[in-house]
This record gives structure tokens, C-alpha cells and sequence, in this order.
């Protein structure tokens, strides 16, 4: 990805480029959208567009940094989790009150490709959490706590982008209760 420029421009031009991107992603396929289409919907140049991304899935990244990598740093260190259901109900808050983001996700089928940031960003925050689980689970085996700390990752994160896909039918509340009592029960 290229250095991104702080001066207002660029960052006003960077906007009217994703905001492009998402605009045409509600009435078309995110594969189906060529740099073209953005652009001219932007009304910036193509050389705009190459000073800022190499390719479109940059917007993506750049927008799921922006819109929520950002966001849950801030407000993880404002929570208090002291037990798998806090974690539990914090997590699907969290993307609940943004789940405009995550359907940009899951609209772009480009979930796998973030899904290195995304480990990165559990597996900073949620160290103490993922601590407080495998804790109480019986095994000192570091290699098995990678294991299983990596289980639960992926586990939330598909979680996460099925519950979007069928419209966020439940609460926070209430998708943190099912995957406590499926997955952590007796912990």
C-alpha cells in the first residue's frame, strides 16, 4: 500500500474515492466495478486515483483501517472485560454498531484478504481475554493455546460476517449468550 498523505486534499480525495467505490457497490458486484467507474463517479482523475491506491482492494483495506481498526482500539481500552460473556457481548456490540463496514466486507467478498489485519487486531486486544479463556481451559502447552486462541479468532470472525449476512436478526446480547453457552460452556 502507498504512504498515505495527511494534507486535506489528499484525505478529501481518498474519501471521494471510497465513498465512489461503496456507492457503486450498491448496485453492482465489487468484482464488477472497474477503477474507471470509480473515478468518474468520484469525478477525480485516474492519476488521482494511482497516487493514492494501486488497486481497489486498497480502498477496502484502507477503509476497513480507517472505519475500524481505529474505532476498536479506542474503544476496547474504554470496556471493562472481566468475563467470556463481557468479551462475548463487547465483540458483537462493536460490530453491530458497525456493521455498515462489515457489509462493505462481506459485499466485496474480499473478507479473506483482511483477515490478517483483523487476526492482528484480536490477538493485540483480546490477548487478556483470550488469556482469561484458555485459562481456564486444562492445558499449559503454549503451542495448543496458539492453537486454540487461533480457533476462537476465526470462530467470532465467521460468526460475525454469518450474523451479517442474515441481517443481524439477533442482539449483541443475545449472539453472545448462543456462542457462550455453545462454545464455552463449562469454562
Amino acid at each position: 500500500m502507498k504512504e498515505k498523505s495527511q494534507n486535506k486534499s489528499a484525505v478529501r480525495t481518498r474519501k471521494w474515492i471510497t465513498d465512489s467505490l461503496i456507492s457503486l457497490m450498491e448496485s453492482k458486484d465489487f468484482k464488477d466495478i472497474s477503477i474507471s467507474e470509480i473515478v468518474e463517479n468520484a469525478d477525480v482523475s485516474r492519476q488521482s486515483f494511482y497516487r493514492h491506491y494501486e488497486t481497489k482492494e486498497e480502498i477496502i483495506d484502507d477503509f476497513f483501517y480507517e472505519n475500524i481498526i481505529n474505532k476498536f482500539n479506542s474503544s476496547f481500552d474504554k470496556n471493562k472485560i472481566n468475563s467470556i460473556h463481557s468479551l462475548l457481548e463487547f465483540y458483537f456490540n462493536f460490530w453491530h454498531e458497525n456493521s455498515c463496514v462489515l457489509d462493505v466486507i462481506v459485499k466485496t467478498n474480499y473478507t479473506l484478504s483482511i483477515l490478517d489485519e483483523y487476526d492482528k487486531l484480536m490477538r493485540t486486544h483480546l490477548a487478556n481475554s483470550l488469556e482469561l479463556i484458555t485459562g481456564k481451559l486444562n492445558t499449559s502447552n503454549k503451542k495448543n493455546i496458539e492453537i486454540i486462541k487461533s480457533f476462537i479468532i476465526g470462530g467470532l470472525y465467521n460468526t460475525k460476517i454469518q450474523w451479517t449476512k442474515t441481517g443481524c436478526k439477533e442482539s449483541p446480547a443475545q449472539l453472545a449468550e448462543i456462542v457462550e453457552k455453545t462454545f464455552f460452556a463449562g469454562i
